[in-house]
């Protein structure tokens, strides 16, 4: 693991972030999905990320994210769910953000999704939406290593 940084542990901020007061434990920066190919290809065990967007009724905040502190375990001890971090908005505190790293695309839409403990999740949360929330699945990406500059001391190619 030359050359990548050290994986951050003892994160703090927002609800149930990897290694914050959750008690969760970080993963070796390999296990993270910052490790891209030059192609642009994620390597096999990258993992995915879910992006989940929820809009909840105005004035009821404070309750779904009580709520979701409530059923996050359902999430978390899915097999194949690595972290899962709640993150509201600061622009529009009626709009929250759930982060979620999977190993693989299936650990979400089967495994978890397919569970009682999904059932459990939904129905804790589902009633301070005021719409239906998104979800999307990403991978990370890295730019191109750059050639390295032409040293002072090296002539010039002609």
């Amino acid at each position: 693991m030359e050359g990548r940084p050290p994986a951050a542990v003892g994160s703090t901020g927002p609800i149930g972030l990897v290694g914050g007061p959750t008690g969760l434990k970080s993963r070796p920066r390999g296990d993270r999905l910052g490790d891209m190919s030059v192609s642009g290809v994620p390597p096999r065990d990258s993992g995915v990320v879910e992006v989940a967007r929820f809009d909840v009724l105005p004035g009821s905040e404070e309750e779904f994210a009580a709520a979701y502190r409530t059923v996050r375990h359902e999430l978390v001890a899915t097999p194949g769910c690595r972290s899962a971090r709640m993150t509201r908005g600061v622009e529009s505190p009626s709009s929250f953000v759930l982060l979620v790293d999977w190993d693989s695309l299936e650990a979400h839409t089967e495994t978890f999704r397919g569970s009682d403990r999904f059932t459990r999740w939904r129905a804790a949360l589902s009633p301070f939406f005021a719409a239906a929330p998104s979800v999307e699945h990403v991978v990370a990406i890295t730019d191109p290593v750059a050639p390295a500059p032409a040293s002072a001391d090296r002539p010039a190619s002609s």
